[in-house]
This record gives C-alpha cells, sequence and structure tokens, in this order.
C-alpha cells in the first residue's frame, strides 16, 4: 500500500473537505445568475466557524442569502453569528418572496417527499430562476463494489431514496420544474477504512488512463427551471 500511496501522494485526507465543497459550490457558480438571490435549503450542516461551511461557500457567490432548516438550535446559532437564516421545512416553507437560486445541496435523498420539496421551491422561484441540487449516484463503480461485499449501499442512515436519472426525470414530470442540466461529478475522499482507501488509489489509477468518468462519478448535479 506504501508503494501505491506514493505513486498517488495527492491522495490526501486533508484536502478532502475543501475538495468535496470546491465541486460543488464550482458547479452552483456556473449556473447562477450574476449577483443572484440566493435560499439555502439545509443550511446548518456543518462546522460554522470553517471556511469549508457550505453556507459559508454559497455566501461567495450570492448578492443575498437566505438560509432554513429544521434544525432550531443550528438556526439560533446562525441567527447569533449574524447569518439570515429561518427555521423552516424543506417540504412546506413559505417565506413570502422569490429568489434566483434555491441551492439544495445533498438535501432531496433526506426527505420523504422530495416532489412536495420541489412543488414548495418552484414557488419561490424569479421567472427565470433556478433550483441546484446535487445527490449520491447510486450507479457508480465504488457504490457497485460496496454493494458486492455488503449486499447494500449506505452513505447515511438518514438517507431515504436514492436517484438515477430516469427516476429523478420521472419525478421531474411531476413538478412545474425541468431538468436543463444534468452532470455527474466526484472529489476527492478520505477513506472510510483500509478497503476504501485501496479503492481510492485504484480509483485515481483509472482516472489516470482516462477510465469513463460515468463508471467513478458518485454525485449527480441537477439544474432545474420552470
Amino acid at each position: 500500500m506504501d508503494r501505491l500511496e506514493n505513486m498517488f501522494p495527492d491522495i490526501s485526507p486533508g484536502q478532502t473537505d475543501r475538495g468535496k465543497q470546491d465541486a460543488k459550490v464550482a458547479l452552483f457558480r456556473e449556473h447562477a445568475l450574476p449577483s443572484a438571490s440566493v435560499l439555502h435549503v439545509g443550511c446548518v450542516g456543518g462546522q460554522q466557524t470553517d471556511a469549508r461551511w457550505m453556507h459559508r461557500r454559497l455566501d461567495e457567490l450570492a448578492s443575498s442569502l437566505v438560509g432554513i432548516d429544521v434544525h432550531k438550535s443550528g438556526i439560533e446559532h446562525m441567527r447569533d453569528a449574524g447569518w439570515d437564516a429561518e427555521v423552516g421545512d424543506a417540504h412546506s416553507f413559505d417565506l413570502d418572496r422569490q429568489f434566483d437560486i434555491i441551492a439544495a445541496p445533498n438535501v432531496i435523498e433526506h426527505l420523504h417527499s422530495p416532489g412536495q420539496f420541489l412543488q414548495t421551491a418552484a414557488t419561490h422561484l424569479h421567472d427565470d430562476g433556478a433550483v441546484l441540487l446535487t445527490t449520491p449516484r447510486i450507479w457508480s463503480l465504488h457504490h457497485f463494489l460496496t454493494w458486492l461485499k455488503d449486499t447494500e449501499v449506505v452513505v447515511s442512515r438518514d438517507h431515504t431514496m436514492w436517484f438515477d436519472d430516469p427516476t429523478f426525470q420521472r419525478l421531474i414530470d411531476h413538478t412545474p420544474l425541468s431538468v436543463t442540466s444534468r452532470e455527474t461529478f466526484r472529489w476527492q475522499r478520505t477513506a472510510a477504512s483500509t478497503l476504501d482507501r485501496a479503492y481510492l488509489v485504484v480509483e485515481r489509477a483509472l482516472s489516470k488512463v482516462r477510465f469513463p468518468d460515468r463508471y467513478l462519478d458518485y454525485q449527480h448535479f441537477y439544474c432545474l427551471k420552470q
């Protein structure tokens, strides 16, 4: 293993979290209007004092930023720190205003009714606004190998569902929204075990030989508009 690690020294747990947020923010920035008003759904997650905190990163591309989350204590902490944030359920929030961008990074897979969330989000969009979201991708080499090893794929015990492009499109067909852009992506992850670390070395090697990204990417990005 040491020899393999020396071959691919850029596989570093210290870079992982920043890479994760960088990948998402880069996609959000690409699809955001200049000086966008942004609503961040699920804003509490992460360390608020960390420069890598997703809400802080979204503030980089927003002219105004509002956050909502069901975690009351987290919202109170954000408000104490000067952030514009409100307690709100993703399924049924009502802010009586509209936004250029509704950002929902890795939120939809936690919801019991994702269609209800998308219906609610659509009512909070300006005419040329967009819902930008990311979610885990089940059809990736990593998740497939996890299934072979454990007979199940678990990214988080809090998840209620998986999506692929056909099931996500079927969901969107029942909302006022349309998919205007879709991509897959990945970032540098921290290994959870020796086996996982070995996989990351293999993943890096496959990338070096231009193995198709569609087999390696483990996240979806979707841009939705009315």
